[in-house]
């Protein structure tokens, strides 16, 4: 997912990095949404004058017992992570 999202806010997927690089990047985690419906979130995080970023979700993160679900969440799913444009200095 990259480009721009709805309302005319930044969105764009993270290319792989970890959680710990994000947020020493300044992004906070806010939760996993489907992916079909990553227009909304960007629409309604970019109205309160936040960027948006997405993580795809990483099978290695669930517990071994979980694997079976990871491979469905991991396909349908991503993290969202958002940080103000105050911080970037835009």
């Amino acid at each position: 997912m990259s480009g721009e999202g709805a309302g005319g806010g930044e969105l764009s997927d993270t290319g792989g990095q970890l959680p710990e690089e994000l947020e020493a990047a300044g992004w906070q985690r806010r939760f996993e949404a489907d992916a079909a419906r990553v227009d909304e979130v960007v629409e309604l995080y970019t109205s309160l004058g936040c960027e948006v970023t997405t993580r795809a979700l990483a099978p290695q993160s669930f517990a071994p017992e979980c694997a079976s679900c990871a491979l469905t969440a991991c396909s349908r799913y991503v993290e969202i992570y958002t940080r103000t444009k105050a911080h970037t200095g835009a």
